[in-house]
């Protein structure tokens, strides 16, 4: 009886000792891998600040979109009338007459004198003028001119078997005038219609 019970004793300890055992592995296991997703958890967060303080930005793409659609909705037409375009260049044959583009939207406005003289005017973005500006300048076949007092900015170019043309800076448009009446006045022509034009160009 006594070897017997002492046997059971012994079996007894064992199996205590490896639950002991088996406990604590199982609870230093759990700790460390529920502790991970926590950080993982505050990754995604940032991420998504950042996604947003980006898409906050216009991009110089969207810029120039913006202010191309706004130039080809404005009406060239509505900058000057056929009186005051015939007391500078003289008398008219036709005009204003709209120039449309395919997408109904007006490309320019055309004055014709009655000695078949022409004078134009569009609107367009003013996201190159730099750009146009100085390829403009550094042609030296063509004359070119800076006029002062007009919008933002503006220059006077004649270029050879093409014509004469001012343009006009005004923020954020660029106001293209065409005049081609008489090769010794058309920069003064041109002026004076820039002087009715430029403040309706808002």
């Amino acid at each position: 009886m006594i070897g017997r019970t002492t046997g059971w004793l012994g079996a007894g300890v064992w199996v205590g000792l490896l639950l002991i055992v088996s406990s604590a592995c199982t609870g230093g296991a759990g700790t460390p891998a529920g502790a991970k997703p926590a950080v993982a958890a505050q990754q995604p967060a940032t991420t998504g600040q950042q996604s947003t303080g980006t898409s906050q930005k216009p991009s110089q793409a969207t810029l120039s979109q913006d202010t191309g659609a706004m130039a080809r909705a404005f009406d060239p037409c509505s900058l000057t009338t056929a009186a005051e375009i015939e007391a500078v260049v003289g008398k008219l044959r036709s005009g204003p007459e709209p120039i449309k583009g395919q997408d109904g939207n007006i490309l320019e406005c055309k004055f014709l004198t009655t000695r078949g003289d022409l004078v134009t005017l569009s609107v367009v973005s003013a996201v190159n003028w730099d750009f146009k500006r100085g390829v403009y300048e550094a042609d030296k076949d063509n004359r070119f001119e800076k006029v002062a007092g007009l919008g933002d900015d503006a220059f006077f170019v004649s270029q050879p078997h093409i014509g004469d043309q001012l343009l006009i800076l005004k923020q954020p448009y660029l106001l293209e005038l065409v005049v081609n009446v008489e090769s010794d006045k058309n920069l003064d022509f041109a002026k004076a219609i820039a002087e009715k034009a430029v403040p309706r160009l808002k």
